[in-house]
């Protein structure tokens, strides 16, 4: 008889730079706490308990979103071995006497393995033994011989991670920063309401932070620290561009740093903390000023914008939506990031607005919001315009994506009626305009640019026209 065991996958990813506690990884991956127990004994890291008195919870584990990811990915590297036989002589078969010998813990029998698939494996330092053996030497029917058992303990993550006693002793990280760092995130998220990206953003940021002084406890953080940290950011490259970072990001990096501190100094333990190590970390003034500096919005012109949709091609229905995409940014001069939860009811092309509430469209901090077309040309005007009369035709229903994901999205709303899937970024609208700038030689810009277009050119118009929904004359 063979007997293969079921490893399962799980297809989502941790966020790296975050802490999550128990609750948080049971809702992640949808497990229970038996689960989450055995991939602790299979190797999955957890923090280790905080040093200082007035961190220490009664009963929490946290868990980093770089352990989980790594924990993952060394599962699945090891499904793809050879998978795990069990084999099973019925008897007379002779049993296995115990070898009496000690092993590795979640590793096989060096008795079983001399005779099935080569020497033992040696213990690591620090590893947890246990007996080789645990079947009983006198079965009376069946004589099981484990050919190879499903790997428990993950790879040896390196010198900063030793296994002691299915704990762990992490040097490469300060398990107080960490704590901080989770607290930090419940904070933003119930007591402030901030956006999941935003929090990303912020954690990103204390993470570079943490880093860069070396994960000391924020009680010995220096102002000497301070002007280190904010000197070698204004020094970094980008890491996509190779370029210096932008001011913008480096203002805001070091906002949510000092904001972070401040919030660490409210916590008991950490009043001493001190107030110029926070204050140090403010950037400039001319950084600051340069930022709030009106300047003339960059993006491509309205003639060379009209002239590429025009030349996009409209011969499939996904060629029409990525035109209709385009053309629908530059006539309403909505950001990208709206556009993948738009859906048909939310525009209204008798009247020319879009309807954007803040409840179910991705606008800024949630606001709600009705958007007129602007004057553009007529034939830009009715390529969104014969967009949404094909999908009225198809019986499209109100509540579906106005740009679907897929081509076959029409063919199976009209005919087993259901419902087309939404993009969740803006990825793909990138992706078919970084295309088409280059087929039309083109330097290739953002679907950010041609809202920007088409503010920089009403801008231009006087301002008793921008509200009557004419075209300036030529020279106004």
């Amino acid at each position: 008889m063979t007997r293969r065991f079921r490893v399962y996958h799980f297809s989502q990813r941790a966020k790296g730079n975050y802490v999550y506690d128990a609750k948080d990884v049971l809702a992640l991956y949808g497990i229970s706490r038996n689960t989450l127990r055995n991939w602790e004994k299979a190797g999955l890291v957890r923090l280790p308990q905080p040093t200082l008195a007035c961190l220490k919870p009664k009963s929490r584990r946290l868990y980093r979103g770089h352990e989980l990811n790594r924990f993952h990915d060394a599962r699945r590297e090891a499904s793809k071995r050879p998978p795990v036989v069990i084999s099973c002589s019925v008897w007379p078969a002779t049993p296995i006497k115990r070898c009496g010998a000690m092993r590795p813990f979640g590793t096989v029998c060096p008795a079983e393995l001399e005779s099935s698939t080569g020497p033992a494996q040696p213990a690591r330092p620090g590893q947890q033994l246990e007996p080789a053996c645990s079947r009983s030497s006198g079965c009376p029917k069946v004589a099981c011989t484990s050919v190879a058992r499903m790997k428990r303990l993950m790879d040896s993550p390196g010198p900063a991670l030793v296994v002691q006693n299915r704990g762990l002793t992490m040097t490469d990280s300060n398990a107080n920063n960490l704590y901080l760092r989770h607290g930090y995130q419940a904070h933003l998220r119930e007591a402030k309401g901030v956006d999941p990206k935003t929090i990303d953003l912020v954690v990103s940021a204390i993470e570079d932070f943490d880093i860069s002084i070396e994960h000391c406890d924020y009680l010995r953080l220096t102002k000497a620290i301070s002007l280190e940290y904010k000197t070698r950011l204004s020094k970094r490259a980008s890491k996509s561009s190779g370029q210096p970072l932008a001011r913008g990001t480096i203002v805001r990096r070091l906002g949510h740093i000092q904001d972070y501190l401040r919030w660490v100094k409210t916590r008991k333990g950490f009043v001493g903390l001190d107030q110029d190590v926070i204050d140090f970390l403010t950037p400039s003034r001319r950084l600051r000023t340069s930022l709030t500096t009106t300047t003339e919005l960059a993006g491509p012109l309205p003639a060379v914008l009209e002239a590429l949709i025009r030349g996009m091609p409209s011969d499939t229905f996904l060629e029409r939506r990525n035109r209709a995409a385009i053309a629908l940014i530059y006539l309403t001069g909505v950001r990208d990031g709206v556009i993948p939860t738009l859906s048909l009811r939310h525009i209204d092309v008798s009247s020319g607005a879009l309807e954007q509430d803040g409840l179910e469209v991705a606008t800024k901090f949630g606001k709600t919001m009705r958007t007129f077309f602007f004057p553009i040309p007529e034939d830009i005007r009715t390529v969104v315009v014969d967009w949404v009369r094909e999908l009225e035709a198809l019986r499209w229903d109100p509540d579906w994506p106005l740009l679907p994901a897929a081509a076959g999205a029409a063919v199976s709303a009209r005919l087993q009626s259901a419902s087309p899937k939404r993009f969740k970024t803006v990825q793909w609208v990138r992706d078919f305009l970084h295309a088409e700038c280059l087929k039309a030689n083109l330097e290739p810009f953002y679907p950010q640019d041609p809202k920007d277009a088409s503010l920089s050119w009403r801008r231009q118009m006087p301002h008793e026209k921008r509200h009557s929904g004419l075209e300036p004359e030529p020279g106004a």
